[in-house]
């Protein structure tokens, strides 16, 4: 049995004085032999905010330093503030949410109606539905638990703005898209703001990926007005089948022959959150080194910050049809 000193559990200012947390593990656990040494535990998590309301599982890890490591698992319940949507029990909000509250929603919710969402974390529990509705926003400082459904429309916004935040789907996840009005041959640079999307999902009639180690600028007669993206050798898009890979744009032509406006629905894997790292490509120069690029989250993106967090990058340039 060991005891770990832990700041700030179950939300109140206990101190290291007088808050202790035991791990007691199982007897059937056969921890390192300590070989004459002295035995050094660890834990994989000792702190904890509101991120974390609710179950957490801490690895302990004890190390004799002679070679022998074992490990056990705890489930830490840690307790906070909490705000609580039920419209047929509660009529709403029992409280409403902030940055240091943990948002649980147990019955269906739209931001169109209800009002846009702001939490440190958030529940989505089974048999409720949230809705995130065009041009509103849920903003989660830390991770999202979906056991029912999340449900992002057309220029919705979903936003966690801690980069190690997850989301874990053990319900469904819908993110869901209308392109503009298109003519027969017209094409639109896109991606995926979900983990598992592949380009099925678009049943376009053409899905190409780009390969910016290919593209020589176009030099023949006449020049190309204006930026050139013509490739000379015209080898720089080839078909893609497969996973859509976060953050890389896809050249996606819905149709060959009809016009109109179509209607894509992402809902494989789960949502994207964090540092999304793309291999762009850099030749001689800013002209033969267009990389395509696509927005790989649930929410819009500001250009500025983007060019300003990405050094190689020194100028955006949006496809006719967004």
């Amino acid at each position: 049995t060991a005891g770990y000193f832990v700041t700030g559990r179950n939300g109140q200012n206990f101190t290291l004085s007088n808050d202790v947390v035991k791990f007691i593990p199982p007897a059937t656990e056969n921890f390192a032999d300590n070989c004459g040494n002295s035995v050094t535990l660890s834990l994989s998590q000792s702190a904890f905010t509101c991120k974390d309301i609710g179950d957490v599982i801490v690895t302990i890890t004890a190390d004799d330093g002679n070679g022998g490591v074992s490990t056990c698992d705890a489930t830490i319940t840690v307790q906070g503030p909490t705000s609580t949507f039920n419209m047929p029990v509660l009529g709403g909000w029992d409280t409403l949410p902030t940055t240091a509250s943990k948002a649980v929603f147990q019955s269906n919710y739209d931001t169109a109606t209800f009002g846009d969402v702001t939490a440190c974390s958030c529940d989505i529990e089974s048999g409720a539905t949230v809705t995130v509705s065009g041009g509103d926003f849920v903003k989660v400082e830390g991770s999202i638990n979906v056991d029912g459904s999340l449900v992002v429309e057309h220029t919705g916004n979903l936003v966690q703005v801690d980069d190690t935040a997850s989301v874990t789907n053990n319900g469904s996840i819908a993110v869901n898209l209308t392109t503009p009005s298109l003519n027969a041959r017209d094409f639109m640079i896109m991606g995926s703001p979900m983990t598992a999307e592949d380009d099925a999902m678009f049943s376009a009639y053409q899905v190409l990926n780009h390969t910016t180690a290919n593209f020589t600028p176009y030099v023949g007669v006449p020049p190309v007005v204006g930026v050139n993206f013509h490739d000379q050798e015209f080898n720089d898009w080839s078909n893609h089948a497969g996973t859509l890979t976060p953050g890389e744009g896809y050249l996606v032509r819905p149709s060959y022959t009809s016009n109109g406006t179509y209607n894509y629905v992402y809902d494989q894997g789960t949502l994207n959150n964090g540092v999304v790292t793309y291999p762009a490509y850099y030749g001689d120069n800013k002209e033969d080194s267009p990389n395509v690029l696509s927005n790989p989250y649930a929410s819009a993106m500001d250009a500025d910050l983007f060019i300003g967090a990405n050094s190689i990058v020194s100028e955006v340039y949006f496809w006719e049809h967004i």
